[in-house]
């Protein structure tokens, strides 16, 4: 199925290296994040007849890409950043016993350092195209 409002789209980008259990909370933790950042974000309220199911989903699509390059995380997310795209990433450190924990040991590292597990990014569909064809769709 090919779906037709797709003139912008949320990317997730995740490190294929790390469990699905990890990925996840990393993912699901970046897109969050990517929320309260300022963008063009459009909800719309799906509910069913007796409406006693309300949600709100994205207009856009989230499309969920992995790589096994901690490089082209890296590159998305400094791309993502020139062009002044919201962009949210999740790191390893950020996995901690607390949030104070996480706080120190991600401002204890530079981002070249840094152990990448998820870039999340709103953009317009084909913004960071050169580098996101070099990443496989999650399946």
């Amino acid at each position: 199925m090919s779906y037709l409002d797709n003139e912008y789209k949320y990317i997730v980008a995740v490190f294929s290296k790390v469990e699905n259990g990890i990925l996840f909370n990393a993912a699901n933790h970046a897109i969050l994040g990517l929320g309260s950042l300022q963008h063009d974000a459009l909800f719309l309220d799906y509910k069913t007849n007796d409406e006693k199911l309300v949600s709100k989903i994205s207009k856009w699509p989230i499309i969920v890409l992995k790589t096994d390059r901690q490089a082209l995380l890296k590159k998305l997310h400094v791309e993502a950043g020139a062009k002044s795209l919201p962009v949210n990433t999740f790191t390893m450190q950020m996995i901690g016993e607390s949030a104070e924990d996480q706080l120190k040991a991600t401002q204890a590292v530079d981002f070249e350092d840094a152990k990448i597990l998820a870039v999340s990014v709103f953009c317009k569909q084909d913004d960071l195209s050169d580098i996101t064809k070099k990443m496989s769709l999650f399946k």
